[in-house]
């Protein structure tokens, strides 16, 4: 450790008006919000889909993680 730097604070750059922590706010509500949004409608697509041999319970978790797998 060097002896003349042992005084000086190593600090960031500050976030003057909570940018950063608005920025990460809207964030999470802008992906979840849309992923609240499909989850919300499985009963009502269950209903209507009952005839049909793949369910929407089925299917979601494949296309979520093959969107995650290619990105």
């Amino acid at each position: 450790m060097n002896e003349e730097n042992s005084d000086e604070e190593d600090i960031g750059p500050k976030d003057t008006g909570n940018v950063v922590w608005w920025i990460f706010l809207l964030w999470g509500i802008g992906v979840l919000l849309p992923w609240n949004a499909v989850l919300s409608t499985f009963d009502y697509f269950e209903y209507e889909t009952k005839g049909y041999s793949l369910s929407p319970s089925f299917v979601f978790p494949f296309a979520v993680n093959g969107l995650a797998v290619v990105s």
